[in-house]
């Protein structure tokens, strides 16, 4: 049985942990699980738009899911950000929904150009950049080319998965995620670098060099330049 394991801390700060007790997530037996801490489960953005990818390749490969542990205001959270949603599975939380405008992006499924304008709006409006433009600029270049990437070369047919939060009580920042569950980037550039296919770290390095990949039409592609007050 596929299980995907959620710790009590899912996030950037615990990634090799939460990558580690996920190790064997995609293998091909029914029904999939997911467990959530028993007590509590933080999930930030990365781990809350992994999840969902990870959902969707499930009801891709015809996998009804399970939860363990769907109890408890622990859940409240990710049931705000439209986990359950995205997973196919019933939610009984009841949630006082606060506006979400500039404040934190729910997971949002990203499959069109249409999809990406929305997402690239909704994201801008966290970062509260409207007097530095150029800062602006880049945050959205970066977002768009990440999640085009995934539309262009991941062959996954859900698209890709986008969260973002903006966290201002402590240390001002905002978190945005993009995840899929494509083909993989071993697997895309396999088909015309060979070695790609078994050696994980010359994919990665194939992956990072101009014009490995190509650059495909659409927000900032190849018949549209970066913002010019973007670096090149």
């Amino acid at each position: 049985m596929p299980t995907l394991e959620i710790p009590n801390d899912a996030s950037i700060h615990t990634l090799k942990n939460f990558l580690s007790v996920n190790a064997s997530l995609f293998e091909s037996s029914s029904p999939a699980k997911l467990r959530l801490h028993p007590t509590w489960a933080y999930m930030d953005p990365l781990a809350l738009s992994m999840t969902a990818a990870w959902g969707g390749w499930c009801q891709r490969s015809g996998l009804k899911m399970q939860i363990d542990n769907m109890a408890g205001t622990h859940i409240n959270y990710a049931a705000r950000m439209r986990l359950f949603q995205h997973l196919g599975v019933p939610c009984t939380v009841n949630l006082e929904e606060h506006e979400e405008a500039g404040r934190f992006v729910p997971i949002t499924q990203v499959k069109t150009s249409s999809d990406l304008e929305t997402v690239i709006a909704n994201v801008s409006a966290l970062l509260h950049l409207d007097r530095e433009p150029n800062g602006l600029a880049a945050v959205r270049y970066c977002v768009s080319e990440l999640i085009r990437n995934v539309q262009e070369h991941s062959s996954s047919p859900e698209g890709a998965y986008v969260c973002a939060q903006r966290y201002s009580k402590d240390i001002k920042r905002v978190t945005i995620a993009v995840a899929d569950c494509g083909s993989g980037i071993s697997q895309h550039l396999g088909r015309e670098y060979p070695q790609a296919l078994t050696d994980s770290r010359a994919a990665l390095q194939l992956a990072m060099r101009p014009g490995i990949t190509g650059a495909p039409r659409g927000m900032y592609g190849a018949l549209t330049c970066p913002p010019k007050t973007v670096p090149v």
